[in-house]
C-alpha cells in the first residue's frame, strides 16, 4: 500500500503546530510505507522561495523544516513557475509535494508540475509518478576507495603498460577502454557486492560478540577484534561509497548517515530527470517517445551532408612582425629600460 497525505495549512505559526505534530504521528504509524505530503503549508522552506517582502518568517520556516526532518521527508521539487501563490507583488512557494525514502524506492520519478492559476491565487499543483523502468547496465564511475586497496596500483600499471599496437589517440582510446574493463572485473573480485558483504560482516561480528560474551577467552576476544575491524572497514566502504556517490562534502562527523546519502541521490536523480521535450512543435512525455527523438536528432546531426567548410578569411590573421622585430624580444633589456 501506499499513503497521501493532503494538506491544507493554517495560517499562523501557532495555528500549524498540530499539523506538525499529526505528520509525525503518521510517520510512526506507517512504519517505513510510500507516503506522500502535499499540498498547501502556507509556509515556505527556504528564504528565496519568497519575493517581494522583507518580513521576518525564519522561525515559521524552522517549525516546517524541523517537521519535515523528523518525518524524513523529501521535497520532490517543481516545473514550471517557481512559485504557487501571488498576491501583487508578492510571490511565494506555499505548496509543495513531500515524499518519503520508501516512496522513492517504488517511484523512480515524481515529477511535480506548478500549473497556471485560474480562479484562485494559488498554483495547482500536477503530480505525475512512474514506477522504475527496466535496469540499465550502469556507466564505469571511479571509487574513491579503490585507491586504499593494496593491489589498486599494480592492477592499473599492469593494465596500462601492456602494448596496443596503436599509436596516438587510437592507443590512449583503447589504453582507456581496456583498463576501464579491468577494474570492473577487479572491483567485483575484491569488493564484489558491497552492501551484501557489510551485512555478512555486521552478523560475524554480533556472532563473535556472543561467543566471547558466553566464553571470554583470549582466542574469542582475538576473533572478536577481527571480526570488528572487518566491520568497521565495511562500513567506511559503504559511506565513501554513497559520499561519493551523493557528491556531498560537507556533512559533519557527527551527522554522517548512509540513509540520508540515499535519500540525497534520489533526490538529485529525481530532479535531473527528463519528464518532457519538444519535439517539431508537440510535446513528448512518454520515456519511450523521448527516447526515440533524441536518437533520432543525434542520428540526424551527425549523418547529415554539411558541405565544405569556409575557407579562413586572411584578414582575421594578425601580421607576423618583421625578423628584426622578433630578434629583439629575445634580447635582454638594457639598464636604462
Amino acid at each position: 500500500p501506499i499513503f497521501h497525505t493532503l494538506v491544507y495549512a493554517k495560517c499562523n505559526r501557532v495555528g500549524r503546530y498540530d499539523l506538525w505534530d499529526t505528520l509525525r504521528e503518521i510517520t510512526e504509524s506507517i512504519e517505513g510505507l510510500p507516503w506522500m505530503v502535499s499540498g498547501d503549508f502556507n509556509i515556505f522552506l527556504h528564504p528565496d522561495e519568497r519575493v517581494g517582502s522583507l518580513l521576518d518568517r525564519s522561525r515559521e520556516m524552522w517549525d516546517f523544516a524541523q517537521a519535515v526532518a523528523d518525518c524524513e521527508l523529501i521535497d520532490a521539487g517543481c516545473k514550471g513557475e517557481p512559485f504557487t501563490w501571488v498576491r501583487d507583488d508578492l510571490k511565494e512557494r506555499l505548496d509543495r509535494a513531500l515524499v518519503s525514502e520508501a516512496w522513492s524506492k517504488v517511484f523512480a520519478v515524481t515529477a511535480v508540475s506548478h500549473l497556471t492559476q485560474f480562479g484562485s491565487d494559488h498554483s495547482p499543483l500536477l503530480i505525475r509518478c512512474r514506477f522504475s523502468s527496466t535496469p540499465r547496465r550502469s556507466s564505469f564511475r571511479f571509487q574513491n576507495m579503490w585507491v586504499r586497496h593494496h593491489s589498486f596500483h599494480d592492477t592499473v600499471r599492469d593494465s596500462w603498460l601492456q602494448p596496443t599496437g596503436l599509436f596516438g589517440m587510437r592507443n590512449l582510446e583503447a589504453k582507456l577502454g581496456r583498463l576501464r574493463r579491468r577494474l570492473r572485473q577487479w572491483n567485483w573480485n575484491v569488493f564484489g557486492n558491497l552492501h551484501q558483504h557489510l551485512s555478512v560482516a555486521q552478523s560475524a561480528h554480533a556472532k563473535a560478540e556472543r561467543a566471547y560474551d558466553l566464553d571470554p577467552t583470549l582466542e574469542n576476544r582475538t576473533a572478536m577484534r577481527g571480526c570488528h575491524a572487518e566491520y568497521m572497514l565495511r562500513l567506511l566502504m559503504e559511506e565513501n561509497f554513497w559520499k561519493q556517490k551523493a557528491a556531498v562534502r560537507w556533512v559533519a562527523e557527527d551527522e554522517q548517515n548512509t540513509r540520508f546519502f540515499q535519500g540525497f541521490i534520489r533526490q538529485k536523480h529525481a530532479k535531473s530527470h527528463i519528464h518532457s521535450i519538444e519535439a517539431d512543435g508537440s510535446p513528448l512525455t512518454q520515456e519511450s517517445q523521448i527516447r526515440e527523438s533524441a536518437t533520432a536528432h543525434f542520428q540526424t546531426l551527425f549523418t547529415s551532408d554539411r558541405g565544405d567548410l569556409d575557407a579562413p578569411i586572411a584578414s582575421f590573421f594578425p601580421t607576423i612582425p618583421p625578423s628584426v622585430d622578433l630578434v629583439g624580444l629575445c634580447e635582454l633589456p638594457s639598464r636604462e629600460e
